[in-house]
């Protein structure tokens, strides 16, 4: 009898001391979503930045939130504003190498062809959402609400820290959802559309082609009363069109902006 209270009893402090840890680290990442958010407000609009729940995952940010104390201090808080620098510096290259792995399982089955030091650069690789069906760049997919927001994600999560993340905040850690991955078929309209329109598929970058802002026009989807349907690259690499009709309907108006 003893043996078996004193192996309940232990169930019972297990239980409690996990719960009380639970509701200490609720708190605590609520505070960490609120300071990276102000720190997030002295940077660039124009930049891409990871969520709370990515800033999470880094091992020595999950050290500071350890422990049953519900608050951070003052100092934890500076250490953690400390830190947020050299984590945004070093966010992207992990997610790239991912896409890449993404890139990597469709292109064999698909006969794609790429060169992983610089597949994520061009305008023709394009990346499909199965959540909201969008296509996309590489650099779009890094701040993807679907890939980052628990909206998307229903259920409990197998993973505790990830649960927790997901029902405090709102938020997951990027893409962990899989609603991201590479579309061969899309990838190569576009590499057509763009070989049509005199821009080498293999080596045009999105960079390059921001800089030039040359001007398409699709030619299916002009009529007499909307006129001629002109558009940037972007316009060019989202439209239906592309992926329902042929390459061929696109022409390049003007090379340069």
């Amino acid at each position: 009898m003893t043996d078996f209270l004193n192996e309940y009893m232990e169930g019972v402090k297990s239980k409690r001391i996990f719960r009380e840890q639970k509701e200490a680290l609720q708190a605590k990442v609520v505070t960490l979503k609120e300071t990276y958010t102000s720190y997030l407000l002295t940077l660039s609009a124009t930049e891409f930045y990871p969520n709370t729940a990515d800033i999470y995952g880094d091992q020595n940010v999950k050290e500071i939130l350890k422990g049953t104390t519900a608050e951070l201090t003052a100092e934890q808080i500076d250490i953690l504003n400390a830190m947020f620098p050299e984590l945004l510096q070093t966010w992207q290259e992990p997610l790239n190498q991912k896409l890449v792995q993404l890139v990597s399982q469709q292109a064999a089955s698909e006969k794609f062809v790429f060169d992983p030091s610089s597949v994520l650069d061009l305008v023709s690789t394009s990346f499909l959402c199965s959540h909201c069906v969008n296509h996309m760049q590489a650099k779009q997919t890094m701040t993807h609400r679907c890939a980052r927001d628990a909206l998307y994600v229903y259920g409990k999560l197998a993973d505790e820290e990830q649960d927790l993340l997901k029902s405090t905040i709102k938020e997951i850690r990027w893409n962990m959802n899989n609603c991201l991955a590479f579309s061969p078929i899309t990838s190569k309209r576009i590499a057509e559309a763009l070989e049509g329109c005199l821009f080498d598929p293999m080596t045009t970058t999105v960079a390059q082609i921001e800089k030039q802002d040359p001007i398409f026009e699709c030619l299916t989807c002009h009529n007499v009363l909307s006129g001629r349907c002109m558009m940037r690259w972007s316009g060019m690499v989202w439209i239906p069109s592309i992926l329902v009709i042929a390459p061929e309907i696109f022409s390049l108006v003007l090379a340069f902006k």
